[in-house]
């Protein structure tokens, strides 16, 4: 299940791959969208999930958690429909990334007024925890996160009239970092 499918492009490589796939979302134009592709997609937030008790092997849920208002709930809901020793693949922006320090207010996890949960890796961990999961791996998307930060420093820096960080420290950046993807 892809919570937060839009419309579809997960779901049909996972189903190019020989999985069953389904995906849950919120926008009913990618939904048609999906649908119209011949994938199988419920339209719904993730309380939908409910309708689902203990059923999945897996559920992905890529840069959704912070655009809704109860990220517990979301998580809790996301745990039920886990089948025992099911796993959830979630990625989110993490606040305390080098990337957000290097970027500042350029940072692409920022999103205002789209993102209204930005959690460090310690808070998620912890929401995950509490909620009955057990964490047991970490992962990095940090090369998209550089490219679109990149791109809006230069963006509003052209704007502006300010200069744009040097491509050493952005190398510099790259070879250091460590953040954003918890699964």
């Amino acid at each position: 299940m892809d919570v937060g499918c839009g419309s579809g492009g997960v779901l049909n490589l996972a189903q190019a791959m020989g999985w069953q796939a389904e995906g849950l979302e919120f926008d009913p134009v990618a939904v048609a969208s999906a649908r119209h592709a011949g994938l199988t997609v419920t339209e719904g937030g993730y309380e939908r999930l409910h309708d689902w008790p203990q059923t999945f092997d897996a559920l992905l849920c890529s840069h959704v958690i912070e655009h809704v208002h109860d990220p517990r709930a979301m998580v809790e809901a996301m745990h039920a429909a886990l089948r025992r020793n099911g796993m959830l693949f979630l990625s989110t922006p993490n606040v305390q990334s080098d990337v957000h320090r290097f970027f500042g207010r350029y940072w692409r996890g920022l999103e205002a007024p789209r993102h209204l949960s930005i959690f460090s890796e310690t808070a998620l961990v912890d929401l995950l925890e509490k909620v009955g999961f057990e964490v047991v791996s970490y992962a990095d998307d940090l090369l998209e996160t550089l490219r679109e930060s990149r791109r809006i420093a230069r963006l509003v820096d052209s704007k502006d009239g300010n200069s744009n960080r040097s491509a050493a420290e952005l190398r510099k950046l790259c070879i250091t970092s460590r953040s954003v993807c918890l699964t």
